[in-house]
């Protein structure tokens, strides 16, 4: 793999948590991506792609009941699920009491930025939500 490349790749790996093989796997298909939006789609979901190379189940990007503009909303939901349940996953995982400096330097903006954009995330949602479903409580 071109040295270019190696340090995101690995930073998957780590972020997955993936195993040797898996870790293969998603090597051999970085390695054979055609373009840089295919290797982003591999990096942003490492363990779904491997999952479909495995012939395992995956959402269709294309709903025909949906317009273009919700087709786009529900990938960008799906995606953004997925992404939360592995920072979900990390965080639960995460020793901040044992961090040294320099990790507290790069990943308590991270951190804050997440926060942030979750707020945000949640404070657009919970409209849309109520607009479709009225009895749904709103998010405080």
């Amino acid at each position: 793999m071109p040295r270019g490349n190696q340090p995101e790749v690995a930073a998957a790996i780590r972020s997955a948590a993936l195993s040797t093989r898996e870790a293969s796997t998603l090597v051999s298909l970085f390695e054979k991506a055609t373009d840089r939006d295919q290797q982003r789609a591999l990096l942003d979901g490492p363990r779904e792609a491997i999952e479909r190379q495995r012939g395992g189940p995956r959402p269709s990007p294309w709903d025909p009941r949906l317009s273009v503009h919700t087709n786009q909303l529900r990938r960008v939901l799906l995606a953004a699920t997925a992404n939360a349940h592995r920072a979900t996953t990390e965080l639960a995982a995460a020793q901040p009491a044992g961090w040294s400096e320099p990790e507290r330097e790069v990943l308590v903006p991270l951190l804050q930025g997440l926060q942030s954009a979750a707020n945000a995330v949640l404070r657009c949602a919970d409209p849309v939500l109520h607009a479709v479903l009225p009895d749904v409580p709103h998010h405080a």
